[in-house]
């Protein structure tokens, strides 16, 4: 309701984690303006209707829905100046070292999606995806491409399994990488494996 972003819930590490699973997905990926260098503002929802029955009429129904789910708070009026302002993406953060480094690991996620023939031809139901809840890991794989995370604050050995032939690191988010058959991962932290260059 107050229009927080993940990026301002979460690490860094479970962010870029997000971004992995989103942009190696077989889905459409949907975007909030600024996600994409986890943005510092906000995005609120905001209306600049003319009609002052309609504004009310909304200003009611997301306060009633908010209410609901126990959102005790005051939900941002939509049609307040304030709430654009809130809303209104400083670009010049997308210098600062931390939403530079947001931005570049989307970028590279892009490029894979674009030009990784896995991430654009294997279809939905070839997918799969695997949670090992007792060491905080997540596996997804897509033809060959292998997205592995960890969403534990703690770092991670794991052994890639004997069916995963294509073992390039194509991206990194930490301290991800790949010795042999172990990946090693910091604490939220994801690596996307796929085939290399001489493969």
């Amino acid at each position: 309701a107050s229009g927080d972003r993940l990026c301002q819930l979460t690490s860094a590490g479970m962010s870029a984690i997000g971004a992995a699973l989103l942009l190696t997905s077989p889905y459409t990926p949907m975007l909030f303006m600024g996600e994409e260098w986890a943005a510092s503002t906000k995005w609120q929802y905001f209306t600049a209707h003319d009609e002052e029955w309609l504004a009310q009429s909304i200003r009611d129904g997301r306060s009633a829905e908010f209410a609901a789910h126990g959102w005790t708070d005051d939900v941002p009026d939509p049609q307040a100046a304030s709430t654009v302002e809130n809303s209104t993406l400083d670009w010049d953060e997308r210098s600062q070292p931390h939403h530079a480094r947001m931005l570049d690991w989307y970028r590279l996620l892009l490029g894979l999606r674009r030009t990784v023939p896995a991430l654009r031809d294997t279809p939905l139901g070839e997918a799969a995806v695997v949670v090992d809840a007792e060491k905080a890991l997540w596996w997804v794989r897509r033809g060959e491409v292998t997205v592995i995370a960890n969403v534990s604050e703690e770092p991670a050995e794991v052994s890639v399994p004997a069916d995963v032939e294509h073992r390039h690191t194509l991206a990194a988010w930490d301290q991800g990488r790949i010795e042999g058959d172990v990946v090693s991962l910091a604490g939220h932290d994801v690596i996307v494996l796929g085939p290399g260059q001489q493969e």
